[in-house]
């Protein structure tokens, strides 16, 4: 059962980074390994149940009549309570699973995909008439003195700093 719950674990987040995406068929092809995972494990679990009955069954006919420790199987419900077994977390769990891959096929197909974003197109700056005119630069110094020492030329503006 370990294994089962990490293997769908893994499944079931690769179906949700996969869920928004342009293609659906990745999603359809995780269900249907989700899905036949599920049935191979409930398979054998119903297999493995028969065998528990039938050593049960053996127990029951083999005991010794003297005999009165526990029995060979833990748990197991009266002829009448059989149906116990059919929500026993063993039986229960893969048929959980597989109700959910049927759900998640169903919704997969039935979903819209959003077309993909629309592209921006490129316009050449001889196409363009509303670009805004590039901003003024400030004056540069006059003489080569007032440059170095970082002052401006008294034509210019004073602005603050």
């Amino acid at each position: 059962m370990g294994w089962l719950g990490t293997f769908q674990g893994l499944l079931l987040a690769s179906i949700g980074v996969m869920w928004d995406k342009g293609d659906k068929r990745p999603v359809y092809l995780f269900c249907i390994l989700g899905l036949c995972v599920s049935i191979n494990m409930l398979l054998g679990l119903y297999a493995a149940s028969i065998a528990t009955d039938k050593i049960r069954n053996w127990w029951l006919e083999n005991a010794p009549k003297d005999y009165w420790g526990p029995g060979v199987i833990s748990f197991f419900p009266s002829d009448g309570m059989r149906w116990l077994r059919l929500v026993s977390p063993w039986f229960a769990i893969p048929v959980l699973f597989i109700l959910s891959w049927i759900g998640i096929w169903a919704l997969n197909l039935w979903r819209v995909i959003p077309p993909a974003a629309q592209r921006i197109p490129i316009v050449s700056k001889q196409e363009c008439t509303c670009l805004l005119p590039p901003p003024a630069q400030a004056e540069k110094p006059v003489d080569a003195h007032s440059a170095s020492r970082g002052r401006r030329s008294p034509r210019s503006p004073r602005t603050a700093h």
